[in-house]
C-alpha cells in the first residue's frame, strides 16, 4: 500500500488519548483513509484508548479504516466504498504486533472494495461488528487471514449482520 494516510494517528504516549473524527470524509490516499495503530517501545509506554469515529465516508483508499492494536476504537456510521483492498481492517503494522482489542464498530457499511472486512493478526481481547452491511465487494464480505501464528477471530464477535453479494 501506498505511504500516506488521510488521518494516521499512533497511540502510547499516554493512558488515554482521546481523538474524536466526526463527520469527515478521507478521499484518495495511497495508504488507510483512517490509520490507528499502537506504536512500538520506547515510544509508547502505555496501551492507549481513544479513537472514536462517527459519521465518516472512507473512499478510494488502499483501506478505508485500519485498526492496528489501538484499545477500545468506537466506530459509527462508517462508509467505506470503493477502496482497493478492505473497507475496514484489524490486523497488524509495522509497529504494531497485534490488531486492535476491545473495540466496537456499529453499523459500517462497506461495499465496492476487494473486501468488506478483513481480519488479519492476533487480537487478544475483544471486537465487535454490530449491524453491519457488506455487500458488492469483489471478494469476501469478511476475510479472516493470519500473518501471525495466531488465529485471529477468537473474540471477534458479529452481531446482527448483513452481508450478501460479495464476490
Amino acid at each position: 500500500f501506498g505511504s500516506g494516510s488521510g488521518f494516521g494517528i499512533g497511540f502510547g504516549q499516554k493512558k488515554s488519548e482521546a481523538i474524536y473524527i466526526i463527520n469527515s470524509v478521507a478521499r484518495n490516499n495511497g495508504a488507510s483513509g483512517i490509520f490507528g495503530e499502537q506504536l512500538g517501545q520506547p515510544e509508547a509506554e502505555y496501551k492507549a484508548a481513544g479513537l472514536f469515529v462517527s459519521n465518516v465516508l472512507l473512499e478510494n483508499n488502499a483501506i478505508g479504516m485500519n485498526d492496528t492494536g489501538t484499545r477500545g476504537t468506537q466506530a459509527t456510521g462508517v462508509v467505506a466504498r470503493n477502496n482497493s483492498y478492505a473497507g475496514y481492517r484489524l490486523g497488524i503494522s509495522n509497529a504494531s504486533e497485534q490488531g486492535g482489542i476491545d473495540g466496537q464498530v456499529k453499523g459500517l457499511t462497506a461495499y465496492g472494495n476487494k473486501v468488506g472486512v478483513a481480519l488479519e493478526g492476533n487480537a487478544e481481547g475483544s471486537y465487535l461488528f454490530d449491524g453491519v452491511e457488506l455487500y458488492d465487494n469483489t471478494a469476501a464480505g469478511v476475510e479472516f487471514r493470519s500473518t501471525t501464528n495466531a488465529w485471529p477471530g477468537r473474540h471477534i464477535r458479529f452481531r446482527s449482520p448483513h452481508i450478501h453479494s460479495n464476490g
